[in-house]
């Protein structure tokens, strides 16, 4: 990753600043990402295309169009807010799901991805869970 801290400051200073993810994490991510979510529909019997909800711990627009398209899923899925939030790291997670659920888009029965990668893709790893009642 790279830092600015747009002038002299010294990073642990408290002030604005950049954090930007270089090439390799990009690559890495964009390809670890699709891959163990593939891994996850087969292990459950599932389509990639059924899945209801794909949610990422890397909810910027590159990422999600980069799992969007790797996935073949359709262009609403799946949600991203970092204009809005930011990278919340793992706390994308909970906060996802938690707008998914408001806005209706998690229905009782509903089929929620969860895909992660972390340490520039020395970590990676995804988790399908039922929302709500037994399918």
């Amino acid at each position: 990753m790279e830092l600015s801290t747009y002038g002299d400051r010294e990073y642990w200073v408290p002030g604005d600043g950049h954090c930007a993810f270089t090439e390799f994490v990009f690559t890495r991510g964009i390809r670890l990402v699709p891959e163990v979510t593939q891994v996850v529909c087969e292990r459950i019997g599932m389509n990639n295309r059924e899945i209801d909800n794909l949610v990422t711990n890397r909810p910027n627009q590159l990422f999600l169009r980069s799992s969007r398209e790797a996935l073949d899923l359709p262009e609403q899925r799946p949600p991203g807010h970092s204009d809005r939030c930011g990278d919340l790291f793992a706390a994308v997670l909970p906060t996802a799901l938690d707008e998914e659920n408001r806005a209706g888009r998690l229905r009782n029965g509903s089929v929620a991805l969860l895909s992660v990668f972390a340490h520039a893709g020395d970590f990676a790893a995804a988790a399908a869970i039922c929302w709500g009642a037994a399918r």
